[in-house]
């Protein structure tokens, strides 16, 4: 049990140096992932995800609003469909990790996936933002949980596009 403990801290260490250094680099040359290895970071944060933005917004919506009523089922398929897209999104991490990573036992990444990227992306969610968030949620909420990942990889695409901003990671062009 100690030695997972150790094992896990460890990891968690290393992708938090990997992403650092990753960010460090992005000014100079971003580490370019393939967008459906993209979808797959997103799949396996997205339980995490929609659980944070879910605690910000608990008290801002009404008992029926998505976040709130419609959360678990949400998170429910998104949990399968984390397990589904764990082999490209490890492969995925890897990468914008570099050498950081390169000897970290990879299933020790999985839990802490969620962990680490669901606290970058919903740290700047202002309680006033969750009505409209959560209006979001439920126009992705009949969607398969794929199709909502690769959704918000578009939408980055757009994001990071417009900012010009460095950020940890690009998404390759085709044929990349």
């Amino acid at each position: 049990m100690m030695n997972t403990k150790r094992r896990t801290v460890g990891a968690a260490a290393a992708l938090w140096l990997g992403l650092a250094a990753s960010s460090a680099q992005a000014a100079t040359a971003s580490v370019c992932i393939g967008e459906d290895q993209a979808t797959a970071v997103m799949a396996v944060a997205m339980p995490d995800i929609l659980t944070a933005i879910g605690k910000t917004c608990e008290s801002r919506l009404p008992p029926n609003a998505t976040l709130r009523a419609g959360l678990p089922a949400l998170i429910g398929r998104y949990n399968a469909e984390a397990g589904m897209a764990w082999a490209p999104a490890k492969d995925a991490l890897i990468k914008i990790g570099g050498d950081a990573l390169k000897n970290v036992d990879a299933d020790l990444l999985h839990p802490l996936i969620g962990t680490l990227i669901a606290p970058m992306m919903t740290k700047n969610v202002k309680p006033s933002d969750c009505p409209q968030i959560d209006h979001v949620a439920g126009l992705l909420a009949p969607l398969p949980a794929h199709n909502s990942a690769q959704l918000v990889v578009a939408i980055y695409q757009l994001v990071s596009d417009a900012r010009k901003q460095s950020l940890p990671f690009t998404i390759c062009q085709a044929g990349r």
